[in-house]
C-alpha cells in the first residue's frame, strides 16, 4: 500500500490567490503596505513590540545576527584572527543557523544536543561559556522548545545576548512561555514546508528599539531610508529627508520581501490557530499509536505546547540503531513515505565546517545519535490519522533485519 505521505504540503486555498491578485492589479511589488500590515500584525500575534519581514528564514537569520554584531557587540576587541567573540550553538540544526555567525566574524563554539528532545542540551551550554563568549542562539527544534528559561539564566549571568532560531516552530509553548518571545531577537521561517507559507518569507521579531532601528537598515542596503528620523540608533542631528534616503549607516544587504509574500502572509496568520490544531491532533495520534509497541524507535521527546513542525525519531539501540535506521529509510521509499534527516544531523560532520571559525570543546553524543539514527516524516495542516494507523508497522519491521 502506498501512503502518500510527503515531507511537506500546501495549505493555501482561494484566499491565497486572490490575494496575489489584489497585489497584482495594485502594480506595486515590492516592500511596500502589505509588508507593514503583515509586520503590525505579527508582532502583535507574537507578543513583540516590533517585527521585521525579510526574504527568508535564513535572510532572518542573517539579518539577526548583523544587528547584535552592530548593537551589542560594537565595541568587542577582535582576537588576533579577527573574531569578535564565541557564540555558542547546537550541533543539530539548519546551515543558516550557523554561517550568519561566521559571516559577521564570530568563532562557533558547537555543544551537543539532548537525546530525547533534540534541543541544545543547557548543561553543556554552561561548560562552554568562556571569557571570549558574546551569545547564546538557541534553536526550537522541530516545533518543540528549548529550555529557555536556564538558557536566559545563563546568559543574564555571564552578560550574554541570545537570539532566538524560531523557524521550525511557530506556534510552540512551554513552562517557559510562548516562543518567539525568548531571544533578544528571534526569527521565523515562511519557507513552503512551515508552519505558514509566504512562498519565500522570514520575520524577525524583537523588543529593543535600536535592535529593531538596525534590523530596518540592514535589511535594505544598510541606508537610512527606513529608519524613523527620531531614534536613537543613528541619532536625531541628520541631514535632509532628500539626501537620507541615499545615505549609508551600516554594511546592509537586499534582503527585502514582496509584497506578494506579505499579503499571502496576512491571509495564513488568520489561519495559523487551525492549522496548529490540527497539527497537535496528528501528534496526539501518533504518540498513541506508538503507546501499545514495543520498540526501539523513539519519537522526539516534547511537552504538550509543541507544535509539531515535523516528526523525529532516534533509534535507540545501541549496536545496530544506524542499521535499523537505513533499513526503515528502504521500507518508507517503498510504501511512499518521504523521508530525510533530521535537520542537517550533526552539523560538524559537513564538509563546509573546515571553511568555518568553529570549535568542538566536547563530544556529541546525542547529536551523533540522531545523525546516525535518526530520521524525519512529514507533519501536516491536515487529518494523518489513516497514514498513522500503518507507522508502527513500519518501524517494527525495520528492526527484523
Amino acid at each position: 500500500m502506498t501512503l502518500n505521505w510527503n515531507l511537506a504540503s500546501t495549505s493555501w486555498d482561494s484566499d491565497e490567490y486572490d490575494a496575489l491578485q489584489d497585489v497584482i492589479r495594485s502594480g506595486f511589488f515590492s516592500m511596500g503596505t502589505k509588508t507593514e500590515e503583515f509586520e503590525k500584525k505579527f508582532a502583535d500575534w507574537a507578543g513583540r513590540k516590533f517585527a521585521v519581514m525579510v526574504n527568508s528564514g535564513s535572510s532572518a537569520n542573517l539579518v539577526a545576527a548583523s544587528a547584535l554584531r552592530y548593537i551589542r557587540d560594537s565595541d568587542a576587541i577582535p582576537d588576533s584572527k579577527g573574531l569578535l567573540g564565541e557564540v555558542i550553538v547546537p550541533a543539530v540544526s539548519w546551515s543558516t543557523t550557523f554561517f550568519p555567525f561566521f559571516q559577521n566574524r564570530y568563532k562557533l563554539v558547537f555543544v551537543d544536543v539532548d537525546k530525547e528532545t533534540f534541543n541544545i542540551d543547557v548543561k553543556s551550554i554552561k561548560e562552554a561559556i568562556t571569557p571570549r563568549t558574546v551569545g547564546i542562539c538557541g534553536v526550537n527544534l522541530l516545533g518543540s522548545s528549548a529550555n529557555w528559561t536556564e538558557i536566559k539564566r545563563l546568559a543574564t549571568v555571564n552578560g550574554l545576548w541570545t537570539m532566538e532560531d524560531n523557524c521550525e516552530s511557530m506556534g510552540s509553548f512551554s513552562t517557559d512561555g510562548k516562543s518567539g518571545t525568548f531571544g533578544d531577537l528571534s526569527t521565523f521561517s515562511f519557507f513552503y514546508s512551515h508552519h505558514i507559507c509566504t512562498m519565500e518569507g522570514g520575520m524577525i521579531v524583537c523588543d529593543d528599539e535600536n535592535l529593531y532601528t538596525a534590523l530596518r537598515s540592514l535589511r535594505a542596503h544598510g541606508w537610512a531610508r527606513e529608519v524613523p528620523i527620531e531614534n536613537k540608533f543613528l541619532g536625531t542631528e541628520r541631514s535632509s529627508k532628500w539626501s537620507e534616503n541615499f545615505r549609508f549607516y551600516l554594511p546592509g544587504f537586499n534582503v527585502r520581501p514582496l509584497e506578494l509574500s506579505a499579503a499571502i502572509g496576512i491571509k495564513q496568520l488568520d489561519k495559523f490557530e487551525e492549522i496548529l490544531r490540527v497539527r497537535r491532533s496528528n501528534a496526539q495520534i501518533l504518540k498513541a499509536s506508538l503507546s501499545n509497541i514495543e520498540t526501539n524507535w523513539k519519537l522526539q521527546s516534547s511537552d504538550i505546547g509543541s507544535s509539531w513542525f515535523t516528526f523525529g525519531f532516534v533509534n535507540t539501540h545501541p549496536e545496530y540503531g544506524h542499521n535499523y535506521r537505513n533499513k526503515l529509510i528502504e521500507i518508507f521509499e517503498e510504501s511512499g513515505v518521504q523521508s530525510r534527516p533530521i535537520v542537517a544531523g550533526d552539523f560538524t560532520t559537513n564538509p563546509v565546517f573546515k571553511w568555518l571559525d568553529a570549535e568542538v570543546p566536547f563530544n556529541l553524543p546525542g547529536a551523533r545519535l540522531v545523525d546516525d539514527c535518526g530520521v524525519m516524516i512529514g507533519n501536516h495542516h491536515y487529518d494523518l490519522s489513516e497514514q498513522i494507523q500503518l507507522l508502527p508497522d513500519l518501524l517494527l519491521r525495520s528492526e527484523r533485519i
